[in-house]
């Protein structure tokens, strides 16, 4: 599978992990229209569902992908991961249903992680069925952790000198529901789970009931629920992602909805406890012809490092190459100061099947796609004024589901 890499990607050299769920990555630079120099190299961390853990090398100037490592004890499905404050420990979850020959359990794991790329772990954990994300607060002492077919919100504790995580969840929530869908949404479906920028609350996004599942951060990081946000009925809410206001008061939150394939905007009022309020219509990521709209869904959604793009993936799941223009992203101008998003997007076509997480480098000038059903990891560059983005490079990458970036300083 690793074969022969095509020109791509790179391993950087700082510490700085490049990711918008990152809390780092929740701040406007000062000068937005002051572009950010690239490192010379990037790291790449890809995750297979199923399939292997990889460590990728992108060299900036080449624009070539090399093949640093391969790994595969962080399970047989690497879903996603998160960074402490060092960027030293990663944090991540094994979307698996039979974790450690267990019935119906997925796991997650802490691991340390060196300037090579190199991942040692440090302990596991069983989770419910099929955890697809995970949380880790500012002070790195719980986890959160969101089980899609398990249908928990979990919490992990952290030991703060040795980073183990507890052998069981401190808590531990089922959920129940359905929602509209009768293929879709027979129940409830935890599909992402973040904390607030401040670390506040956690919300969990419920594909299963058209649900923002809100709760309350304690002193000791435990999770009391509140009011849930509800959704448009049928639209199968997959992922979030937090922006700020220029005056800092409020923040905006953008949806992607999976089933309907459109976007959804908050404003949350961090004042009157994050209180969510609907803005305008929902936004289309469609292609402008969808060529199959019934296996066609919507996947993920990031804010660009300067705040001025909301940018979405749209995946179409059909095997069938006639349909492959309909995988793409999809680009929406963002105003700083209302974070309203203008009506007129740009479509990238991504060439390639099933393009399901991506993120941005920490300079808004490098997008990495992970492409589930084209089994490859795609770096594309990107005009940071325009958001138009082209394909440089790609390489092969087990059943690809996320890729993010990583950067350490000389």
């Amino acid at each position: 599978m690793l074969g022969q890499l095509l020109p791509a990607l790179s391993l950087f050299s700082c510490l700085v992990i490049a990711k918008t769920k990152d809390s780092d990555s929740h701040s406007i630079p000062a000068n937005p229209n002051q572009p950010l120099s690239l490192p010379p190299h990037y790291q790449l961390l890809v995750g297979g569902q199923p399939g292997p853990f990889y460590t990728f090398n992108y060299d900036v100037s080449q624009k070539v992908i090399t093949n640093s490592s391969m790994s595969v004890e962080l399970g047989t499905g690497p879903s996603w991961v998160e960074f402490d404050q060092t960027k030293q420990f990663m944090f991540s979850s094994d979307a698996t249903h039979t974790y450690n020959n267990l019935t119906n359990a997925g796991g997650v794991f802490s691991s340390k992680i060196d300037k090579d790329g190199k991942v040692t772990v440090i302990s596991s954990s069983a989770t419910g069925s099929q955890p697809v994300r995970v949380a880790v607060d500012k002070e790195a002492r719980n986890l959160i952790v969101g089980t899609y077919i398990g249908a928990t919100v979990e919490r992990f504790t952290i030991d703060p000198k040795t980073r183990e995580l507890s052998k069981k969840p401190a808590e531990k929530m089922v959920f129940t529901g359905r929602s509209v869908n009768p293929i879709r949404q027979t129940a409830s479906f935890i599909h992402d789970v973040q904390y607030t920028p401040d670390y506040t609350q956690v919300v969990a996004i419920d594909l299963g009931t058209d649900m923002i599942r809100k709760f309350q951060v304690g002193k000791d990081g435990e999770l009391t629920k509140m009011a849930p946000v509800t959704l448009p009925p049928g639209c199968g809410p997959r992922h979030l992602t937090w922006a700020p206001r220029a005056d800092g008061a409020k923040l905006d939150a953008y949806v992607i909805c999976s089933l309907t394939r459109v976007l959804l905007t908050f404003e949350v009022d961090i004042a009157s406890n994050h209180k969510f309020t609907l803005k305008g219509k929902p936004l289309s990521t469609e292609p402008t012809h969808p060529l199959n709209r019934t296996t066609l869904e919507g996947s993920e959604i990031l804010v660009s490092p300067d705040g001025r793009f909301v940018v979405t993936s749209t995946t179409q799941t059909s095997a069938d190459p006639a349909f492959l223009p309909d995988n793409l992203l999809v680009s929406f101008p963002r105003d700083l100061k209302t974070g309203i998003l203008g009506s007129t997007p740009i479509r990238t076509p991504t060439g390639g099947r099933v393009p399901r997480q991506f993120a941005f480098d920490p300079t808004g000038q490098l997008i990495a796609v992970a492409q589930q059903g084209a089994e490859n990891v795609l770096v594309l560059q990107r005009d940071v004024e325009t958001s138009e983005a082209k394909i440089v490079t790609q390489a092969p990458a087990e059943r690809a589901s996320f890729a993010v970036w990583r950067t350490l300083e000389k």
